[in-house]
């Protein structure tokens, strides 16, 4: 066997034996966060035009995914989510293909940090979902409006639905406003989530989070979906205090 071929078993043996990793089901295509950083996405110097993600690509598009969100008919919030199209590389950057409502497989994770750069322009809405695992999981749900300015909500998703009544807007009104560095991670089933400096989440209680997928989406709100792109991105595993148990090999 090839040393290719040697590398997941690596890393699935290096998981085996570490207590940050929480594993995926069987058969799960994408990354699994480790205590050193994976990174995701690297800017392409160069690169140019429209196209798929290329074989061995560690972003997923997501083919099948439906979510209901807290209220029904809403004409901001996630409403009845559908994939209808996927992701790709545009100039180098990831991001959705010309569809209305997209999801991105980023990774699989209990305890994490995942940063880096994301841009943001005009107005619509996009989500993170963190904890997916079998229809279950955590909603993060911002929409950038014309007049009312940029609303942040939390729920959580019971069998594919998310729940009205644990679902929270938040005081920050936060608008994220062309490229940002930003910062997430759940420590101690507790949220945070910071961009350009600004802390829009601070440790908010996740009760019910458990180990699952972190899923980033844009959906068709009143204004569409809010246009956006990745630049850079890494994922790694942290322990209950936020840090790594061992060196951190790729700073």
């Amino acid at each position: 066997m090839g040393l290719t071929g040697r590398i997941p078993i690596l890393l699935t043996l290096a998981c085996l034996s570490s207590p940050l990793c929480a594993g995926p089901p069987e058969g799960f295509d994408g990354v699994v966060a480790t205590p050193s950083w994976t990174v995701l996405q690297m800017p392409a110097r160069g690169r140019r035009g429209v196209m798929p993600f290329p074989p061995g690509s560690k972003l997923k598009s997501i083919d099948e995914l439906r979510i209901s969100g807290p209220k029904p008919g809403h004409p901001h919030l996630l409403d009845q989510f559908a994939v209808d199209g996927s992701w790709g590389l545009v100039d180098g950057f990831v991001q959705p293909l010309n569809v209305k409502n997209a999801a991105l497989r980023i990774g699989w994770a209990d305890q994490f940090e995942l940063e880096r750069t994301m841009e943001m322009v005009q107005y619509g809405g996009w989500f993170l979902i963190v904890g997916w695992d079998q229809g279950r999981g955590y909603l993060i749900n911002n929409i950038n409006l014309k007049k009312s300015g940029s609303p942040w909500f939390v729920g959580e998703i019971r069998g594919a639905k998310t729940l009205e009544e644990r679902t929270i807007e938040l005081p920050s009104k936060f608008e994220w406003k062309g490229r940002q560095g930003f910062k997430l991670s759940v420590v101690t089933r507790k949220l945070s989530l910071s961009v350009g400096g600004e802390n829009v989440i601070e440790q908010l209680p996740l009760e019910d989070y458990s180990a699952g997928e972190i899923i980033l989406g844009v959906y068709d709100a009143e204004y569409g979906p809010r246009p956006l792109r990745l630049q850079s991105l890494r994922l790694r595993a942290v322990n209950d205090t936020g840090t790594l148990n061992q060196g951190d090999a790729n700073p």
